[in-house]
C-alpha cells in the first residue's frame, strides 16, 4: 500500500489500523550506518561476490542482458549432457526444495522432472520441469535494483483434453506446473499455474476452462549484510495465438479490480455454474495490487503488487495471485503463455521506509 497515513504501531506490525509483515529482526533492530560504514559494507559485499548481477546491483551501475529461445535451448543440453553423468550434490538440493514446494501446490514433480539449468554463466538460475519452455528472459539492473522477467509455455500440457467419466458436471484438472528464477545473492520468484477444465458440462457447443496463476518473491539471505527488499512481483497469462479465434467470453475474473491489501490472507474463488472446490490460490495481499484484463479475450490478465517509490520489510516475501474462468468453442484447448516478473532491491537501498515520514514519537 502508499504508506501516507499518520501512524505506524509497534516494530511495522500495525498501520493505520491494518497489519503488514514485520521486517526481519535483523533489520528491523539494525542501528542506522553512516554513509561511510555503509560503503565499508557494500565493499565488503563486492569482494566477495563474483555474480556480475549483484556486483552491477551493488555498483548502482545500469545492465541489461537478454537471454533467447536459442541461448536457452543450448544451455539446457548442456545441462542434460552433464547430468548423464552425474547430477551434483547442490543441484540435487535445489531440485529437492523445488519439489517439495511444488508439493506444497498440488504439483508431483519426481527428480529426474525437474532441471537446474545455469544462465548468464550460473549468475542467474532457472529450475523448472523438463516440459517447461523459457521463451525468453530478460535481467534489468537499474539503480541498485535487480529485474528478472520470463515468457514462459508448456507445449506438453498445452493440448491436454479431459477424457474421463463424469457424473456431473464438475472442474477436473487439465495441467500444473511450477518454475523457479533465481539470481543468487539477490533473491528468486516462485512462479505456479494450474488449469481445470469442466467436465460433463451438459454443452454440445462450448467448453469452459478455469486458470490460476500465483507468485511468491522471496529474497536472499545474506550474512553480515541487510537483506534485499521485495520492490515489485507480477503474474500474467494470455492465450496461445492459435485457440484466440476460437475465445467466447470471460466467464468470472479473482480479483477482477486494483485493490490496497491488508496483508490478510485472501482467498480467491470463482462464481460459475458449477461445484467449485480448491480453485485458485490463497495469497497474503499486501501493499497495493494492481489487477487488469482483456476484456476482449477471455484468459489474457496479470495482477501485481508494486511497492512504490519507498520500500518495508526487507527480507521478507510478497505473494500475489489470481483465478480466472473462461468460454471457448467445444474442442479447443485453454492454452495459456506465462508471464512473471519481479524486482528485488539492495538492502541498503535509499528507499526504504522510516518511522520519521509518519510519527516520530512512535516507535518502529
Amino acid at each position: 500500500m502508499r504508506r501516507t497515513m499518520a501512524t505506524l504501531v509497534a516494530a511495522g506490525a500495525v498501520l493505520g489500523g491494518l497489519s503488514f509483515p514485520v521486517q526481519a529482526a535483523e533489520q528491523q533492530d539494525a542501528e542506522p550506518l553512516s554513509q561511510s560504514k555503509r560503503k565499508d559494507k557494500v565493499e565488503a559485499r563486492l569482494a566477495k561476490t563474483d555474480n556480475k548481477v549483484v556486483e552491477a546491483s551493488l555498483k548502482k551501475e545500469r545492465k541489461q542482458w537478454t537471454i533467447t529461445s536459442k541461448e536457452f535451448n543450448e544451455a539446457r543440453s548442456a545441462v542434460r549432457h552433464a547430468r548423464t553423468k552425474s547430477l551434483t550434490e547442490s543441484n540435487n538440493k535445489k531440485i529437492q526444495d523445488f519439489t517439495r514446494q511444488a508439493a506444497e501446490h498440488g504439483n508431483t514433480y519426481r527428480v529426474d522432472d525437474v532441471e537446474v539449468i545455469p544462465l548468464l554463466d550460473g549468475d542467474v538460475e532457472a529450475i523448472i520441469p523438463k516440459s517447461t519452455i523459457i521463451e525468453h528472459l530478460t535481467v534489468e539492473v537499474a539503480d541498485g535494483a535487480v529485474t528478472l522477467e520470463a515468457q514462459t509455455s508448456n507445449p506438453g500440457e498445452a493440448l491436454a483434453e479431459y477424457g474421463g467419466p463424469g457424473m456431473a458436471a464438475d472442474w477436473v484438472p487439465d495441467g500444473s506446473g511450477q518454475y523457479i528464477l533465481r539470481v543468487p545473492g539477490m533473491g528468486e520468484g516462485h512462479f505456479t499455474w494450474k488449469r481445470n477444465k469442466l467436465a460433463e458440462d451438459g454443452s454440445g457447443t462450448y467448453d469452459w476452462y478455469q486458470y490460476s496463476r500465483f507468485g511468491v518473491a522471496k529474497p536472499a539471505n545474506i550474512n553480515n549484510y541487510p537483506d534485499p527488499y521485495v520492490k515489485l512481483i507480477r503474474v500474467q497469462s494470455y492465450p496461445y495465438d492459435a485457440i484466440e479465434p476460437k475465445l467466447v467470453t470471460w466467464e468470472d475474473i479473482d480479483p477482477k479490480t486494483s485493490f490496497t491489501g491488508d496483508c490478510n490472507a485472501t482467498n480467491l474463488s470463482l462464481s460459475v455454474s458449477a461445484p467449485v472446490v480448491g480453485l485458485g490460490y490463497n495469497f497474503n495481499d499486501c501493499d497495493e495490487i494492481e489487477v487488469w484484463y482483456n476484456s476482449s479475450k477471455p484468459g489474457s490478465q496479470w495482477v501485481e503488487m508494486d511497492q512504490g517509490a519507498v520500500l518495508w520489510n526487507g527480507g521478507r516475501d510478497y505473494e500475489i495471485a489470481y483465478t480466472h474462468s473462461f468460454k471457448v468453442k467445444q474442442g479447443t484447448a485453454g492454452s495459456m503463455h506465462d508471464f512473471q516478473r519481479v524486482t528485488f532491491e539492495d538492502g541498503f537501498t535509499d528507499d526504504q521506509g522510516s518511522c520519521d515520514a509518519y510519527d516520530g514519537s512512535m516507535t518502529c
